[in-house]
């Protein structure tokens, strides 16, 4: 009896291990809308570990100007994905405008009441 008892903790101990011990091995982002699990743009090149940490640059010039954000999740050895973590960024404009140049005079003006004619 003692012996099957220490034989249940030891395998439990080892089970519970497995359930719990996780190893990140993917990771993925999108921008602005989920494409699927498992279909992001991948990044590359991530040390598997219980926790990475990685630089990496991601293309934005197909994106408009204006508000935007980058959704990353990760794949643990289990082949389970994480949830999404979202971070906003801002796309400027890039129109080129010469300050230097004096704006036009104004040539005319109206007013008008109540209606325009």
């Amino acid at each position: 009896m003692k012996n099957k008892v220490l034989y249940m903790i030891v395998l439990w101990c080892f089970t519970a291990g497995q359930l719990f011990s996780q190893i990140i091995n993917r990771a993925e982002y999108f921008i602005d809308t989920d494409p699927g699990v498992g279909l992001g743009t991948a990044i590359t090149s991530i040390t598997p570990g219980d926790s990475i940490e990685k630089s990496f640059n991601f293309n934005v010039s197909s994106l408009d100007p204006g508000y935007h954000k980058i959704f990353i999740r990760v794949r643990d050895n289990h082949k389970k994905w994480s949830l999404v973590r979202g971070y906003k960024f801002y796309i400027y404009e890039d129109t080129y405008i010469d300050l230097t140049e004096p704006s036009p005079d104004i040539a005319c003006s109206e007013y008008l009441y109540d209606t325009d004619t």
